[in-house]
């Protein structure tokens, strides 16, 4: 009976050791009270949390750019012609102004984002990457949604937002009637 309850303890301190150091490796995500202070593009904002201002990359998109030079062979079926270029620059200042439109500097949101390590996760940018929670809805869902935005990844929750888009010939997909 004695080597029973050994072997018990044993099993549950070895299983537990095992979980505390799986879950280390994980991200854990974390959400936050922010307010906006600035709208930069259609994927990049600047938010006030935790008495900070921190730029905020959306997580899982990209907007056309409205800073620099935009590049067709990052959205497959649109040409990489001037047409095309000119057609991506037109949906970048789209996406910035819906983003604009739909926030207001001032408004209280929810900043949801993976913290790892004792810190948020950032891209190569430094910008902390996140998703933007406003009026029962994802920021970063409904520019993909309306064909402000692509998918970053595979991996990305919004491809079936992404297909329809493109099926539908939305936002910038209008674009890939060009080629």
């Amino acid at each position: 009976m004695r080597w029973k309850a050994i072997l018990i303890l044993t099993i549950t301190v070895v299983a537990s050791g095992c979980l505390s150091t799986t879950v280390n490796n994980y991200s854990v995500t974390e959400t936050r009270s922010a307010t906006i202070t600035e709208v930069v593009d259609g994927d990049t904002v600047d938010l006030n949390y935790s008495n900070k201002v921190e730029r905020i990359r959306l997580d899982g998109i990209d907007t056309p750019e409205v800073h620099i030079e935009n590049d067709p062979a990052k959205y497959p079926g649109i040409s990489e012609t001037a047409e095309g270029k000119e057609c991506l620059d037109k949906w970048g200042e789209k996406a910035s102004s819906f983003v604009k439109n739909e926030t207001e500097e001032g408004e209280n949101i929810i900043l949801s984002y993976k913290f790892e390590n004792g810190k948020p996760e950032r891209g190569s940018y430094g910008r902390i990457l996140g998703e933007i929670l406003y009026k029962n809805s994802s920021l970063n869902r409904q520019l993909v949604i309306r064909g402000y935005a692509r998918t970053y990844s595979e991996e990305s929750p919004y491809l079936e937002e992404e297909e329809t888009a493109i099926q539908n010939s939305d936002g910038l997909w209008s674009c890939q009637s060009l080629s």
